[in-house]
């Protein structure tokens, strides 16, 4: 879950640079992502809800004792954060498009 995590923290951390945004904790890119791309309708909020819970995930796994995660749930969730790669990778194209 780990991995999962940080594939998506630095393709949302990809897309806030792109704006010229950058911070120095994961709690100012998960609200900059929410606030620049969630609330204004760019992402749908499945994708606010999935950065949200993968987040919660590598927290539970990286410090809670004896965490472990089901395959299925990892497998569901490597898909899930493949495609929202692929959507970051659109909004960064689109981004583009407007410098």
């Amino acid at each position: 879950m780990n991995r999962l995590y940080y594939a998506a923290f630095y393709g949302v951390s990809a897309v806030l640079l792109e704006q010229e945004k950058s911070f120095r904790k994961h709690s100012g890119v998960r609200a900059a992502f929410h606030r620049q791309f969630i609330k204004t309708g760019l992402l749908d909020m499945k994708w606010g809800r999935l950065y949200d819970q993968i987040f919660e995930d590598r927290q539970e796994g990286d410090y809670v004792v004896f965490v472990s995660f089901e395959q299925e749930y990892v497998l569901f969730q490597l898909a899930q954060c493949s495609e929202f790669l692929d959507e970051l990778g659109k909004l960064l194209s689109s981004l583009d498009e407007y410098k």
